[in-house]
């Protein structure tokens, strides 16, 4: 280690003098209004190249029309941007317009890889990054460059060579406590060393789940920002999964793995816990079907893929197991459509974008005891009044429930199901430009106020009921009362929402089934495919509103014409006493309105002298 010392110091000095001068003239070609991704992999198709995308898909539609530049290091030379870009787009589902990204390819990147360097692989290839680091900064001088693939050694180069404002969004730490206490305890994995790196150089850092900013906190001693990486829930809420009929009626359990074909991914212990299962339910006449859905980088993965192949025949499996290598996005979500079991199996895998993905789908989910599973996602253990999923570490663990979950009823594993997708939320890659409320369609009635208070009153209903549907969970429905009124808000699973103010006569099972029916022939008329071009109220061809609003005013008439008594026990509806209950901690409804800025000054007054008098100026 002390030759390697001394090489690494000789090598690097005399390169000082140099280095300095090189930092005057990039500073002054400097490309202001620039940001630059630092991904040399970007090409690959794994969970860190959709967070790239979507990082990137948000940036535009933020700032895309401000003037800024956007740059990405890519090392894949044998592609080109727009086959990088449609690749994205088939893989995630995210589009990225190609008209102000930039790639400038690297054509060092072959220094990076792991196989040059069989001994000290990590300070290796930690150093090879810095070379081509260097190559990008030479080739393009950003204003300010994002590390999304862990190569922090790039980012002093960027920022006191080039002078760069740098951040890094941490994927999975390449050196982790949890690796020291394996060198410690002389035990080898996939990847381990002897050194950790503290710097402070980083202008921001941004780590991916509660696992990875345990690490980093604990290595780096620095202030991070926990930042979900995007899962892409309202794409996979929309499946209709078709597994509980595939079981009942063809006795066929399919179980869908989804990750890309690295060592890591552990799919041996896929393959040998699927064995394990299937000699169990084959007495049942119960036949399981695993399907592997996994990426292939480059040669070394194809070779990982032939030799799981191979070992998937000493298992006496290799029928029973479908290898769907590097498909497309539409055939991804017909294989969840069919899928009743998840299966994941990496040690401290840093957060788990495919288990929240094919929750989403309805995949029930066992997931490797350890890592974001654990700490963020699935966090039950065994099936509980809460479950989410299963977590498990060895074979017998994972075949255990899989028998498990086959035995359960039906009602249990949709209560499962039901559990899964009540926290998927937080986890959208929806970016918040995008999760503000759009108005589609609006009809009022407004004869029982004052002609001078009707625009107020108006302005305040749809106020409250953006407000109202901002705040309500995916999909839910819910009833705010204040004083004489009532406000129900009901969320579709694919965000579509409708909200009716009424008096207290009007009895709310009959107003959510009035949401329903309209909502339901809103979609028949208007396909999803063009809510996205709807601005305004004048862009949606929607007509009948005004119609509908007339129809359903007498609650007596509506009950006989939709035998609403029948629904009544299926209408699960949350009940808030009063609008204050469905703020967050610490928020006043004065201040949202205070600071709002669709409402008037003249309805802020109103709002204001309505209070004062006690007096609700429409319902709130």
């Amino acid at each position: 280690m002390g030759i390697l010392v001394s090489f690494i110091i000789i090598f690097f000095l005399p390169s000082v003098p140099f280095l300095i001068f090189l930092s005057i003239y990039l500073r002054g070609v400097k490309n202001k209004d620039s940001v630059a991704f630092f991904h040399p992999y970007c090409n690959a198709g794994g969970g860190g190249e959709r967070v790239l995308w979507c990082a990137l898909n948000g940036m535009q539609k933020r700032y895309g029309n401000r003037g800024i530049k956007f740059v990405i290091y890519s090392g894949d030379t044998d592609v080109t941007a727009k086959d990088i870009l449609q690749k994205a787009k088939e893989r995630f589902n995210v589009e990225v317009s190609e008209d102000n990204v930039k790639f400038i390819f690297l054509r060092w990147r072959w220094l990076l890889e792991s196989s040059n360097y069989p001994r000290f692989t990590l300070i290796l290839q930690t150093l090879a990054g810095y070379y081509v680091g260097l190559e990008g900064l030479l080739k393009y001088n950003p204003e300010i460059v994002i590390d999304t693939m862990g190569y922090p050694i790039i980012l002093p180069l960027f920022k006191w060579i080039g002078g760069c404002k740098v951040a890094c969004y941490v994927h999975y730490p390449t050196i982790s406590t949890d690796m020291i206490n394996l060198i410690e305890n002389r035990k080898s994995s996939y990847n381990n060393a002897e050194w950790i790196s503290k710097s402070f150089i980083f202008s921001y850092v941004m780590v991916n789940g509660s696992w990875t900013e345990k690490h980093i906190n604990s290595l780096w001693n620095c202030k991070s920002k926990k930042v979900y990486p995007p899962c892409n829930v309202e794409e996979f809420l929309k499946i209709q999964n078709t597994s509980e009929d595939v079981l009942k009626n063809k006795k066929v359990v399919q179980i869908l793995s989804v990750g890309q074909i690295r060592p890591e991914k552990n799919h041996r212990l896929q393959l040998e816990s699927f064995a394990m299962a299937k000699k169990v339910l084959e007495k049942n006449d119960i036949k399981l079907k695993l399907i592997i859905v996994g990426g292939c980088r480059h040669e070394d993965d194809i070779q990982r893929y032939e030799m799981l192949k191979d070992y998937s025949g000493k298992l006496s499996i290799l029928d029973d197991v479908i290898w769907k290598v590097n498909c497309p996005f539409n055939v991804l979500l017909e294989l969840m459509s069919t899928s009743l079991i998840g299966i994941h199996t990496m040690i401290n895998e840093h957060f788990g974008i495919s288990v929240v993905e094919q929750m989403a789908a309805g995949n029930i989910m066992i997931s490797h005891n350890s890592g974001g599973p654990l700490m963020d996602i699935v966090v039950d253990k065994y099936p509980s009044s809460k479950c989410r999923g299963f977590l498990a570490t060895t074979s017998s663990e994972y075949s255990e429930a899989i028998i498990d979950i086959v035995n359960l009823s039906i009602d249990k594993r949709n209560k499962i199901r039901e559990e899964a997708k009540k926290q998927l939320e937080k986890f959208s890659d929806i970016n918040e430009a995008e999760k503000k409320v759009r108005t589609f369609k609006t009809a009022f009635d407004l004869t029982s106020f004052s002609f001078f208070q009707r625009g107020s009153v108006k302005e305040f209903m749809e106020f409250t009921g953006k407000l109202l549907v901002e705040r309500s969970a995916i999909p839910a429905r819910t009833s705010v009362k204040e004083q004489e009124y009532y406000c129900h808000t009901y969320v579709r699973s694919d965000g579509l929402s409708g909200v009716c103010v009424t008096d207290s006569e009007y009895q709310s099972h009959v107003a959510f089934t009035m949401l329903g029916k309209v909502l339901d022939d809103f979609i028949s008329k208007i396909h999803p495919s063009q809510w996205n071009s709807i601005n305004q109220e004048k862009d949606c061809s929607y007509t009948i509103l005004n119609e509908q609003l007339v129809k359903w005013q007498n609650p007596s008439q509506a009950d006989a014409m939709t035998r609403v008594q029948e629904e009544v026990e299926e209408t699960k509806v949350i009940l808030h006493d009063t609008i204050q209950s469905i703020l967050h901690r610490g928020e006043k409804l004065d201040d949202i309105v205070k600071a709002s800025e669709s409402l008037s000054e003249q309805s802020k007054m109103f709002y204001t002298q309505a209070k004062k008098m006690n007096k609700c100026c429409n319902w709130t």
